[in-house]
């Protein structure tokens, strides 16, 4: 299934390099292949400017390039693509879980896939327990999606780890 998904990262390549057989990637309806990049459950567009397909100078191997930050090219493969798509969506989900905690905790930080809270030591046994469930929930976006999530308390950030 590894492979499977990278063969379709590049699908999704070759469709936005030939502007045509756009459709929906990752489960149905999760990623939207369009004119205007992959559209994600949250709106946002993961995009691939000036995407081409080239002969990389110091292989000879044609593969497709796009133009990263401070004008420089990059290479993009299927692999790539499904990888960028899973980091984007972990981030949509950690930060959806973050929104939600936040209403009842302060979030004072993250790191990677981690939600930092401010908690009074009176209420951190329950502060654990509503971040378990809301970190072990799927999004709506994704039903099913097997979630499961750590939490650990101290006074300070390394005595949590």
């Amino acid at each position: 299934m590894v492979t499977q998904a990278w063969d379709e990262g590049r699908d999704v390549l070759d469709a936005l390099y030939h502007k045509s057989n756009y459709g929906e990637y990752l489960r149905p309806g999760i990623i939207r292949v369009t004119s205007e990049g992959l559209i994600k459950p949250s709106g946002l567009v993961l995009t691939y400017p000036d995407l081409r397909w080239t002969k990389d100078p110091k292989d000879g191997k044609m593969g497709y390039t796009y133009e990263q930050k401070r004008k420089k090219r990059d290479r993009v493969y299927g692999s790539k693509v499904f990888q960028r798509c899973i980091q984007s969506l972990a981030r949509d989900i950690i930060c959806e879980h973050m929104l939600k905690i936040d209403r009842r905790y302060m979030v004072v930080g993250t790191v990677h896939d981690e939600i930092i809270c401010l908690v009074a030591e009176d209420e951190v046994a329950e502060a654990e327990a509503f971040m378990l469930e809301v970190m072990r929930t799927s999004p709506a976006w994704c039903p099913g999606l097997p979630l499961d999530a750590e939490v650990a308390s101290g006074d300070n950030y390394g005595e949590a780890k």
